[in-house]
């Protein structure tokens, strides 16, 4: 009979049903999706290259990565531009006004 499993594991489909919150991430930048992505491509476990506790640290990482890539492209989705009336200009962009990249 195989041990019970520990209660520590959190198991999540998805970047919003993490115990952290989910919908209440801090804005995540492009550029730190980007750089996580160049550190932590996708890689198969190889028993000859790497032990698998190396490997399973390693997963942990390139799947916080892909997490990020979710929750930035949820946030870019959602964050729109109003005008001071209100009214939607299109969407949010901090290069482009970057006294509004603090409100967000």
């Amino acid at each position: 009979m195989a041990p019970p499993r520990p209660h520590n594991h959190a198991v999540s489909s998805s970047p919003t049903s993490v115990p952290f919150g989910g919908g209440g991430w801090p804005e995540v930048s492009e550029d730190l999706v980007l750089h996580m992505e160049r550190l932590y491509p996708p890689v198969c476990y190889s028993p000859s290259a790497e032990s698998l506790e190396a490997h399973l640290i390693y997963s942990g990482y390139a799947r916080l990565t892909e997490d990020l890539r979710e929750i930035f492209e949820e946030q870019k989705a959602s964050a729109i531009q109003l005008d001071p009336e209100g009214e939607v200009l299109g969407e949010y962009s901090p290069a482009a006004h970057p006294a509004f990249a603090v409100a967000f």
